[in-house]
């Protein structure tokens, strides 16, 4: 009951932008569990090291970040980072911004630990400040 409050008390733009970000997310969430992830990408239409496109916009992006992170915190299923970046990007790309999925990797532990974060120009959207402890091994543009 606390969240639909919360929910409820927040700005209109924010609460469609909430409301955007938690069906996109479990949209994301389904086909990746369904295809294949190069499959996803394609109808997504993320290009493996595609060309950059769209304009920088940094308030609409930090508004999209807050959308995702809240719609993750309180969807009844894990949404982690794969999800979450490429839910960021197709918010992005729907608002005619720039939008980059990047993928990299690090070592932990004698192992290797895989991140998924989203961009839009310089902005982090989604993967948190911890990205930058990943080195990158691909971009997808939208």
């Amino acid at each position: 009951m606390r969240r639909a409050v919360r929910f409820l008390r927040l700005p209109a733009v924010e609460r469609r932008l909430t409301t955007e970000a938690v069906v996109t997310l479990t949209m994301v969430c389904a086909l990746l569990k369904a295809l294949p992830f190069a499959r996803v990408m394609r109808l997504f239409g993320l290009n493996a090291n595609g060309p950059a496109a769209g304009r920088v916009d940094a308030a609409a992006a930090r508004a999209v970040a807050r959308a995702v992170a809240r719609a993750g915190r309180n969807l009844p299923f894990a949404a982690v980072c794969l999800p979450q970046a490429t839910a960021a990007a197709l918010m992005l790309r729907r608002r005619g911004l720039a939008a980059e999925v990047h993928f990299g990797v690090a070592r932990r532990g004698g192992g290797i630990e895989a991140h998924a974060w989203s961009r839009c120009g310089d902005v982090l959207v989604s993967g948190g400040a911890e990205s930058a402890a990943y080195s990158p091994i691909a971009v997808f543009r939208a």
